[in-house]
This record gives structure tokens, sequence and C-alpha cells, in this order.
């Protein structure tokens, strides 16, 4: 075989090899839709965990939120509620030390059925209850006369006598009422007129009694080195968030209820510019298990448990723990204090379901009428005991 058939036959060209063609290759139409549709499904079954997670996340931020709040406000209010009658009677009426008799009862504590609830109608079963609470809350400073003329009372300038016009101001006003104990132990309960803290002198609505043995109710001579302090109401409820810029639902209604403590003169008014928030979106405020001393010799403590609030408080407002007659504010000695909190925003998830009965536990809270779903909630209850009743143990 020659030369060229053999370049012929080897597929050589003037010694040069031809390169090879390669058959046309790619996606054909059917595999592009079918990748196209496996890509959106694991996008979409990506974004479903995703948006489940979030909104597991958020739901799980709100609750914690919610549940601060009911943990910051079950603080105050078992601070609060066992400061009761510290400096102060548990009941004027039954108090043996308490001379002459103040011409309005005065009570260490008393619960009212009162609060704000939003939509009642749709929130049924809640009725709020606010508890009133007489003690040294303005300050637990004791001071010392120096003399006491008719209606002026002049205090010593002892170590712990406020050192500026407005510590004084702070302690001193006329919403609250001076405690004077006398040298027999005897004690006295005026409302303050005015004050001034140039001349340390405190000026009382009525002037205490002069005493002389054997009537040791009043001052002697010229009540000298006299206790006195200062006492004042306060109260805990539950009342909507009027403030501006606070949330208000599709009828322009507040639909945000905070726990405010507030202060209450003598009469039981609430007090100008004493209102503090202590919690925010709060939806139940409850008392149970009221624990009483009913022995009535002082010597042999008898307790008696009253599970609920209706056990101690009338639909009037009289009963053991109301105002009125028979009220016994000075046996109760424990108390369970149980605070719900809701998160601020509706879970479009949660199915709504209104509280079964007025002590059944309380689930969800519907926050805004118009939106789907329903708030979760958060509840934290505690017992306090009041010491300062324990102690006194007025029969």
């Amino acid at each position: 075989m020659g030369p060229k058939a053999i370049r012929r036959s080897t597929g050589w060209a003037g010694g040069v090899p031809r390169a090879r063609v390669p058959a046309e290759s790619g996606f054909t139409l059917v595999e592009i839709m079918v990748s196209l549709v496996i890509a959106t499904i694991l996008l979409g079954a990506i974004f479903y965990v995703y948006s489940i997670s979030t909104g597991a996340y958020q739901v799980q931020e709100q609750l914690m939120r919610a549940m601060e709040q009911a943990r910051f406000g079950l603080e105050e209010l078992k601070r609060d509620i066992g400061a009761a009658g510290f400096l102060a009677t548990p009941d004027s009426t039954a108090d043996t030390n308490v001379c002459p008799k103040p011409v309005s009862r005065l009570q260490g504590i008393y619960f009212q059925r009162q609060g704000d609830v939003y939509e009642g109608l749709t929130n049924i079963n809640i009725q709020p209850t606010a508890v009133v609470l007489l003690g040294a809350y303005a300050s637990p400073e004791v001071f010392f006369t120096q003399q006491i003329l008719n209606r002026v009372v002049t205090l010593q300038q002892t170590a712990n006598f406020p050192q500026t016009q407005g510590e004084f101001d702070s302690i001193f006003n006329a919403n609250r009422m001076l405690r004077i104990v006398n040298a027999e132990q005897y004690e006295m309960y005026y409302r303050i007129a005015s004050w001034d803290f140039a001349t340390r002198t405190v000026t009382l609505t009525t002037a205490p009694p002069v005493s002389s043995p054997p009537d040791y109710c009043g001052i002697q001579g010229f009540g000298v080195g006299l206790e006195v302090n200062v006492v004042n109401y306060i109260r805990y409820i539950l009342r909507f968030d009027t403030r501006n810029g606070a949330p208000v639902d599709e009828a322009g209604r507040p639909n945000k209820v905070d726990l405010i403590r507030e202060e209450l003169d003598p009469s039981g008014t609430v007090v100008n510019g004493t209102r503090l928030v202590v919690a925010e979106n709060i939806a139940d405020l409850q008392f149970y298990d009221f624990i009483n001393d009913v022995d009535a010799t002082g010597r042999d403590p008898n307790l008696v448990i009253s599970p609920y609030i209706t056990n101690v408080l009338n639909p009037g407002g009289g009963g053991t723990l109301g105002l009125g007659v028979g009220a016994r504010p000075q046996d109760l000695r424990f108390v369970t204090i149980v605070l719900t909190a809701r998160t601020e925003d509706e879970d479009p998830n949660l199915v709504f379901t209104p509280r079964a009965g007025a002590f059944a536990p309380l689930l969800a809270y519907d926050s805004e009428k118009a939106l789907r779903g329903a708030s979760r909630t958060a509840t934290l209850a505690a017992r306090v005991d009041i010491k300062a009743f324990q102690v006194r143990n007025v029969k």
C-alpha cells in the first residue's frame, strides 16, 4: 500500500489529524420544567419553615415580654400589700390604741370589684379586683415632735429630717394624715392642712385633744418628743391607657389596660397626678385564698381560708374585706395574688376561647375586636403575708 493510501486510511490530510465534530448537548424543555418545579417546591418548603420559625419566635418573644410585665407587677403588689398597716392601724374602729377615734374609719386593707376590661361582652367572666392599702407609703421615716401647739406640730431637726424643700414636700401634703403616738402609746390620726419646711411645722385640720390623768387619750403638756409619721392610702387597679399615642381599636376606643398604682385621699378620692403605670397590657387582677385569724381572744390563732373574693366581698362593696360595719380587715393574715398579662398583638392562629368561668384560667384575651385570633396570656401567682397585722393582732 502506498503513502497516499496510508494517509487516507488513517484520517490524516497532509499529515494533520481532522477534529471530530461533537454531538449536540444541553437540557431539554422537559428537564428544565421538572427542575423549576423541584426548585419551587424546595423554596416553598424553606419559606414555610422560615415563616413558622419566625412566627414562633415572635410569639415567644411577646410571651416573654408579657411574663416580664406580670412578674414586675406581681413584685410591686407583693411589696405594698405586705407593708399594709406598717406604722398605721389595721382598723381604727377595733384598735383600742387609736384614741380618739377618727370621724371616718381607717382600714389597713380593703378590696373593690373595680377595673377596666376591653370588650367585656367578648372577654366574658373577667371582673378585676382592686385593692386599697393604708400605711406609711409616703415615707417609712419616724420623726419626733419639738412641740404641739393647738393644730401646729413642730418637728425636731433630727438626722433623718428631710434636707431639702422637695424632700419635705414629697412626704407631707394635704392628701395624707399625720399619725401621732403619745407617751402611753395611744395613736391619733389627723389630716394635714398645710406644711412649712423652713419652720419644720405641720398644721393639722383638727387640733388633737389635751389629756390629763386618768384620761390619757390626747396630748400631754407641750407634746414634746412624741413619735409622728405620715400615713396614706394607695390603690392598685386596672385602667385603660388613655395617654397620647396609646393603642386604640378600629373604632378609636382604648384597648390597652395597665396595672395602675394611685394615691387616694382619706375620703377615697383619687389624688390628681399620682397615677403610676406599674405593668402594661394586663388582662386581669384577682385575689384568692384569704387566710383570716378568726380567734377572738388574741391568744390562740384560728386560721380559716376563704377561697374566693366572693366569700369576703359582696356585690354592694360590703363584707369582711370590704367597706362597712361588717368589715374585719385586722383578721387578714395571708392572701394570694393572681396577675394575668397578655401579649401586645393578637396571634391570628390562636382560636379565641372565652373564659369558662369567673375563677377559671384565663387562656386568651380578645385585644382587637376586628382581627382574627386572640392575644396569648401569661399568669403568675404569689402568696403574701401581712406582717403588721400579725404583730398588732387587733381583735
